[in-house]
């Protein structure tokens, strides 16, 4: 039987966790010459033309007409209110926090997948959430200097915990549709939702 940790996939996990913690810097450059809104709509309507080539290239089928409403919440989810809160949040956030905050998503994954999947956590899992909650918690308040409120650093909580509801809302259709055809589709539904921030690109 193959390993799950083979060459190729440890080659695309350190392709995706290269790019994915380059993001959060590039986000406070773009946001010198975009508003938070405007570049969440650029990048993904850049991603959407890109996966329209391809769709239209590998004839790929459209999802059925009675999915749709959930590609929508997934678009609203994964791509709308994740990016925008975080762009919104990074105004004032470093971007090594936001980084951190974001990696909080896994707790409040693992917290849907016991509920809403029926998953089972071990204690040390448990144990794990915890103090990933406590650290969380203090970048949250403590973001600029000294413990404070920051209402910025919560539109990034917030983008954590769209994208952690998404995450566990869209396991089912990743099984239907495939990884590829699940997020081609959520990323058009998303930039859709991101429209109204077009105006003055």
């Amino acid at each position: 039987m193959r390993s799950p940790l083979d060459l190729p996939v440890l080659g695309a996990l350190g392709v995706t966790i290269f790019f994915w913690a380059s993001a959060f810097a590039a986000i406070r450059v773009g946001l010198a010459g975009f508003s938070p809104g405007q570049m969440a709509f650029l990048r993904f309507l850049v991603a959407s033309i890109v996966l329209a080539v391809y769709a239209l290239v590998t004839r790929m089928r459209l999802p059925d007409r009675r999915d749709l409403p959930v590609f929508l919440l997934a678009g609203l989810l994964g791509v709308a209110i994740y990016h925008t809160a975080l762009n919104y949040g990074e105004r004032t956030v470093s971007a090594g926090a936001a980084s951190l905050l974001i990696g909080s998503s896994p707790i409040v994954v693992a917290l849907l997948a016991t509920t809403i999947l029926r998953e089972r956590l071990t204690l040390w899992a448990w144990l794990g959430i915890g103090l990933s909650f406590v650290g969380v918690s203090l970048i949250a308040l403590g973001e600029g200097g000294g413990l404070h409120f920051s209402a910025d650093a919560l539109l990034i909580l917030l983008a954590s915990v769209s994208q952690s509801i998404f995450v566990v809302m869209q396991k089912p259709y990743l099984e239907k549709y495939g990884a590829l055809r699940f997020t081609t589709v959520t990323i058009w539904a998303g930039t859709l939702i991101l429209l109204p921030f077009s105006p003055g690109l």
